[in-house]
């Protein structure tokens, strides 16, 4: 039976060393790592940061209510489209290889 989670928040083991309010996606292994550009996948943004590979970190999920935190690559306007960027982080560019994640409510 596949898991249901109704909270929008889960915890999940870190592939790697992660930042806080990161874009993540889940590895063929169960583990989160950064969302990238080639990948937009994204299951949601770490709400603490992972120091090392095997720490667990929570996880709001994108479908989660509410707004959700993240890291830009570069200055942003307020009303901006923000798209996937590299590492985790998010950019108002639109690329090929990018998925539109949101709005920025705030510069």
């Amino acid at each position: 039976m596949a898991q249901q989670e109704d909270t929008g928040w889960k915890t999940y083991e870190a592939d790697e060393a992660l930042l806080i309010h990161a874009l993540v996606k889940l590895d063929a292994d169960g583990k989160i790592t950064y969302c990238d550009l080639a990948n937009g996948n994204y299951i949601g943004t770490t709400t603490r940061a992972a120091t090392a590979a095997g720490d667990l970190v929570s996880v709001k999920l994108r479908s989660a209510p509410g707004t959700h935190k993240g890291r830009v690559d570069e200055a942003v306007a307020t009303g901006a489209l923000l798209y996937t960027a590299a590492d985790g982080e998010l950019q108002d560019t639109a690329v090929a290889s990018g998925w539109h994640v949101g709005v920025a409510l705030e510069t």
